[in-house]
């Protein structure tokens, strides 16, 4: 039975208790992953001769539904990470050739960077689910706004016998941009959601970041950390500088600078020092080539600030190869050897794509030309046109009773047993009363709506493979 103590208050766990794949079980194989999680209009692993123009002007698209991670381990490539993603909507996702990665976690509270990691996502599933070789689990059930921007994240991690709650929420300006993030921990003692983490974000008029602050809850809100950013005529991040508070003191903890061709969109040079107790101090700098028209750079050479003598000093080269349509085909990665004076062969990596110019197989490989790391990447296709009737999405079996309800409402979800499942319980006016994520255990499952005022309200169910929404009666 389920409960909910406030009416304006979000409250249980989202608890999504799914089989670990714990150390030394079998774990399912590529194929048969492929099929489990197969959908109508879904292309297979194996890339097909179909020509690119044919889909020119067309709204049908790939988006990523699984990956597997294979390390090595005992000189053979194991699985380590399995990630699934599920959609129930036109939502999709995006693959960024220059970083060679999808990327569907927002960066952590302290980790200042590229704010655009934050505006940006490139995988726009509600349900996401990452498990790894040692038993260690990752659920997420994301929500959206209605014009499709990440509302909220319930984030479920750890092992089956030891795991945490974490739920982070988004507001946006009137340009629509993130302008603060909350971060909440479930308290187990209390089960009500406590504030750990705020970010606030401020932005130009033209919608260039100004300055990101980090906030923690200990007493009350107190700043912990905030990044300043400054840009070019171009847009691009010319400096960044993170300040923290170390103990009572603040201090300027690390700064990157960015040089840029004459086009000012290409970047040259990145420097990045960091204090040594009393100032800001050299400390890395990446040099940058290119060639023609090619989107990212070919090559890239890392140095190290050394002390004694004070020169830069090279650690690391990184060489990019492109196939006819500017998409990475191979990365070389090599290290400087101080005693030869020489480049010395670290990894390097290949990559696979589909007709979709999306990834299908990314490996990497030692010196000795043994595989290392392997990433299969699996697709389904979709329609992005916003009335397009998705594919995947499947009419629920779904029965809400008794309507009217006065204490108890039962909802029967035949076909969603073990699977996680979004409950949502809005007014007539769409202000959200009530929101829960759990694991759907049994077919039916009841919620106590004794809280609720008498009134029409509306049920919103979301699962794995669809979507329904059904008015009820509280008497």
């Amino acid at each position: 039975m389920k409960f909910f103590t406030s009416a304006l208050v979000l409250s249980m766990a989202f608890i999504l208790q799914e089989a670990t794949a714990q150390p030394g079980l079998s774990l399912p194989d590529d194929k048969e992953i492929n099929e489990i999680h197969k959908h109508p209009g879904e292309l297979p692993y194996v890339t097909t001769n179909e020509s690119r123009d044919a889909r020119k002007g067309t709204t049908v698209r790939q988006r990523l539904t699984n990956e597997s991670v294979y390390e090595l381990l005992n000189a053979s490539l194991v699985r380590f990470d399995t990630l699934t993603y599920k959609y129930s909507s036109n939502r999709g996702s995006v693959f960024n050739p220059h970083t060679l990665q999808y990327n569907y976690k927002i960066r952590n509270e302290y980790v200042s960077g590229d704010y655009r990691d934050i505006t940006t996502v490139s995988i726009m599933a509600d349900f996401i689910t990452s498990r790894s070789y040692d038993g260690y689990e990752y659920h997420y059930v994301r929500t959206f706004t209605p014009d499709n921007k990440i509302l909220s994240d319930d984030l479920r991690h750890g092992t089956m016998s030891s795991f945490d709650n974490y739920r982070y929420r988004h507001t946006y300006n009137s340009n629509g941009y993130i302008s603060s993030r909350m971060t909440y921990k479930l308290n187990a003692t209390t089960n009500q959601w406590d504030s750990i983490y705020k970010r606030n974000l401020t932005y130009t008029a033209s919608g260039l970041i100004l300055s990101d602050s980090d906030y923690r809850f200990i007493t009350g809100w107190q700043l912990q950390a905030t990044t300043r950013y400054t840009h070019n005529a171009q847009g691009n991040i010319l400096s960044l500088l993170y300040s923290n508070k170390s103990g009572l003191m603040w201090r300027d903890y690390s700064r990157s600078t960015y040089t840029y061709d004459a086009s000012g969109n290409k970047i040259i040079s990145r420097k990045t020092d960091y204090t040594n107790g009393s100032q800001l101090a050299n400390y890395f700098l990446d040099s940058f080539e290119y060639a023609g028209a090619l989107p990212s750079y070919t090559k890239m050479i890392s140095y190290t600030w050394q002390a004694s003598p004070l020169v830069w000093k090279r650690t690391n080269r990184q060489e990019k190869k492109y196939n006819n349509i500017s998409l990475t085909d191979t990365v070389l990665n090599y290290d400087w050897d101080t005693t030869a004076a020489v480049w010395a062969s670290n990894t390097w990596s290949v990559y696979e794509y589909n007709t979709y110019d999306n990834p299908v197989k990314a490996t990497t490989f030692n010196a000795t030309g043994t595989a290392i790391k392997r990433n299969n990447y699996y697709y389904e296709l979709y329609n992005d046109a916003a009335t397009a009737v998705m594919p995947q999405s499947k009419k629920l079996v779904a029965t809400v009773y008794p309507n009217p309800a006065v204490v108890q409402l039962y909802i029967n979800l035949p076909d969603s047993k073990n699977m996680p499942v979004a409950i949502r319980i809005t007014d007539i006016s769409g202000r959200l009363l009530y929101m829960e994520q759990l694991l759907w255990v049994n077919a039916t499952e009841s919620f106590n709506i004794g809280q609720l005022s008498p009134g029409i309200y509306l049920l919103h169910i979301s699962t794995p493979d669809g979507v329904m929404q059904q008015t009820f009666t509280k008497k």
